[in-house]
């Protein structure tokens, strides 16, 4: 019996010892919790993550696959950042009234540029009581791609819908702004798209919109 114990006492102590031999314990390395020094946050990845299972939506081109057999095969755009764009810009902005006409319908324009470090896009967030729009103005190919995010057509976040638009950058936006969607005149300035353009330019506005997700 004594032998058996000492066998077991001797096994617990080789135990013991090799525990120690793969342990080190420093306690100038030892930081209590709340205590470590504060770093920069630095997001790796801008790109919402697409939730796994068999109803995931793929990531293709930067534009939202959609799993059903409408005449819209591919979404430029996720619609909570979208959304979550049109709220900064309104934060951070002082809308603009358009129309002097005090008949006329209320039609307001709000800019907003987002902070350099994380890419700087700018937008525009147009508003009548019938349509929002967020225009994001492609600096680089001097073009704004309009994205009428509600209206009496059936539009939702992102591109294409049937209202949605692309244009080329004028020197006085506001009065194109009055012109399109006071007077529902898009003539002179919009740029006819072919399917080609369609999916370079939905790129540009769905890679814009999530670099803004590296903002925050």
């Amino acid at each position: 019996m004594h032998a058996g114990r000492v066998i077991l006492l001797a096994s617990a102590c080789a135990t013991l010892v090799a525990c120690g031999w793969n342990t080190r314990l420093d306690d100038s390395e030892y930081r209590p919790v709340g205590q470590n020094t504060p770093g920069q946050t630095r997001i790796v990845d801008a790109r919402p993550v697409t939730p796994a299972g068999p109803k995931a939506e793929p990531y293709q081109a930067d534009g939202v696959s959609l799993q059903d057999n409408s005449a819209v095969t591919l979404r430029y755009g996720f619609t909570e950042t979208i959304h979550k764009v049109i709220q900064t810009a309104e934060i951070h902005c002082v809308p603009q009234k358009l129309n002097s006409d005090v008949n006329a319908s209320a039609l307001t324009s709000c800019f907003y540029q987002f902070p350099k470090f994380c890419g700087a896009p700018a937008f525009t967030v147009i508003r009548t009581p019938l349509k929002t729009a967020l225009v994001y103005h492609d600096t680089q190919e001097r073009r704004n791609v309009v994205d009428v995010v509600s209206d009496r057509h059936l539009s939702q976040p992102g591109l294409w819908d049937v209202s949605d638009r692309l244009s080329v950058a004028v020197k006085d936006p506001a009065a194109a702004w009055v012109e399109a969607f006071g007077e529902n005149n898009w003539r002179g300035w919009e740029v006819s798209l072919t399917d080609a353009d369609r999916t370079y330019y939905g790129t540009r506005y769905a890679r814009a919109i999530n670099q803004t997700l590296s903002c925050y």
